[in-house]
């Protein structure tokens, strides 16, 4: 799960990675005025603080889907009255709870490290489910949280202990004589690659995380073949475009054939006997031709008939499998474009 996550990403991170550079270097940059210019009120510059960080979830989250991303999306939270008090408020309410739960005694920074991964949803909550109050975010993040937070802390884990390690090797192999310095060119490169991009790569891991979490509780369904999570009812896969087995429309793209009346198996036999018949009459017929004559007639009839039977069968079985192939292709066709 984690590494699966990790891929995706990765991938998206190596599409856009100086636009989610840029959009990010920005808000820092506007983060720091904010603190530089309303320093003497911290309030004011903790508020545009906590709206820049939400606007730049959203951007992570929107980059992580696949959408096209810009940088007037850093400033979604100010577009109105409405959506800067709902912010204000659901993040306020968010990080008062964390902050109670630091000031206990001892164990304080463990409660508050565990309500940071339990509200970790709070932000995307805010800004995608309109239909939920400010304060309720939280609850609904601590509920959808229930079974991943041990994944969330996971994932954060091992990209600080993969920087660390890679860090200390480098930094043993710079100490080396004569290729050391080699080694310290590329360990000063990868902290300035560290410092640009590991904060995009972790903000579009958490991205990750709140589309497998609202999949899951939506009851969404993953593809087999690439692993992303599709309605429960889509036929095909969004992402790689495989069909998806076990769902209705699914079901359906593979169209029976109806069973077609195919000639009995009997009609071959009896028209032999009938003939076999006909050469026996025809036998007697000729030592008899008075009582033989009508006999034979009416059995050269019914070979007519079986014949002109057998026929009209071939036909309407040719007719029938023809329209069964035209209404599957007719039913295939309209598919992909319930996508």
């Amino acid at each position: 799960m984690i590494f699966s996550i990790y891929g995706k990403a990765m991938s998206v991170l190596v599409r856009k990675p100086f636009v989610l550079w840029g959009i990010s270097l920005l808000q820092l940059f506007l983060a720091g005025a904010a603190w530089t210019l309303f320093g003497i009120i911290p309030g004011v510059a903790l508020c545009l603080g906590w709206l820049l960080s939400t606007s730049m979830t959203l951007i992570f989250l929107h980059g992580y889907r696949g959408n096209k991303v810009n940088v007037l999306m850093l400033f979604d939270c100010f577009r109105d009255w409405s959506t800067i008090k709902r912010v204000l408020c659901g993040m306020g309410w968010m990080n008062l709870w964390i902050f109670l739960w630091f000031l206990v005694p001892v164990v304080g920074w463990i409660f508050a490290l565990i309500r940071v991964y339990r509200y970790r949803l709070t932000p995307y909550i805010l800004m995608q489910e309109p239909n939920v109050a400010p304060t309720d975010a939280i609850k609904l993040s601590r509920q959808r949280t229930e079974g991943w937070k041990g994944r969330m802390f996971g994932a954060d884990v091992l990209i600080v202990v993969a920087v660390y390690v890679i860090v200390l090797i480098l930094g043993l192999l710079a100490r080396i004589r004569y290729i050391g310095a080699l080694f310290g060119i590329i360990l000063f490169l990868f902290a300035i690659s560290c410092f640009a991009f590991l904060p995009l790569f972790i903000g579009l891991v958490r991205a990750a995380f709140y589309e497998e979490i609202k999949a899951e509780a939506n009851g969404s369904s993953r593809c087999p073949a690439c692993g992303t999570y599709v309605h429960a009812r889509s036929a095909f896969c969004q992402n790689c475009g495989a069909p998806l087995s076990g769902t209705p429309h699914a079901e359906a793209s593979t169209v029976p054939t109806p069973d077609v009346a195919e000639p009995e198996p009997s009609v071959v036999p009896a028209e032999a006997a009938v003939e076999e018949v006909f050469q026996d009459l025809q036998e007697s017929g000729n030592d008899a031709p008075g009582e033989a004559g009508p006999i034979v007639e009416a059995a050269e009839e019914a070979i007519e008939e079986v014949e002109q039977t057998v026929e009209e069968s071939a036909a309407d079985a040719e007719q029938a499998l023809k329209d069964a192939e035209d209404a599957a292709s007719e039913m295939l066709d309209e598919f992909p474009s319930e996508n």
